[in-house]
C-alpha cells in the first residue's frame, strides 16, 4: 500500500498535489531507461532516486524532496548547510534522513556551478524538457 505524501509543517494537506511543472519520480525513471543521456545527468538522477528512496516519508517529485530537505536542515539546500547538519545529526532519531543526505551531497560534485539542490533540479528539468521536444 502506498502511503500518502506528508505535507510540511504549516502546509495544508491540499498543497501536496503535484504541480505540472514539478519533476515526478516516475518521469525520472522513464527518462533514465528510455533515452540517451550523458553520463553525468544519468549519475545525478540515480543519486536523487537513491536519496529519495532513503527519505523516511514518501516523496513524489524532486522539488518535493528539495522542500523536505530544506525543512529538515532548516535552511537552503546548499552543500555546506547539508554538511553542517550531517556533523550534528542524531543517528538514533534520524538515520534515514542521514543516509539520504549522505547520498544527495554527492550531486554537488557533478554540478559545481549550482549552489543549491533547487538549482540542480532546475538544470535537470531543463534537460528533460529539451529531450521531450
Amino acid at each position: 500500500m502506498v502511503k500518502p505524501p506528508v505535507p510540511l509543517k504549516g502546509e495544508p494537506r491540499s498543497s501536496t498535489k503535484i504541480s505540472k511543472m514539478e519533476l515526478q519520480i516516475s518521469e525520472i525513471v522513464e527518462f533514465l531507461y528510455g533515452r540517451e543521456i550523458n553520463e553525468r545527468h544519468r549519475e545525478v538522477m540515480n543519486i536523487f532516486l537513491l536519496a529519495i528512496n532513503d527519505w523516511p516519508t514518501e516523496v513524489l517529485t524532486l522539488e518535493g524532496y528539495e522542500r523536505e530537505v530544506s525543512a529538515f536542515i532548516k535552511g537552503e539546500t546548499r552543500k555546506a548547510n547539508i554538511e553542517t547538519v550531517l556533523k550534528t545529526i542524531d543517528l538514533s532519531k534520524n538515520a534515514w534522513e542521514s543516509e539520504s543526505l549522505v547520498q544527495i551531497i554527492r550531486v554537488f560534485d557533478s554540478y559545481e556551478e549550482a549552489s543549491t539542490l533547487k538549482k540542480i533540479i532546475e538544470i535537470l528539468s531543463e534537460k528533460i524538457q529539451k529531450t521531450r521536444k
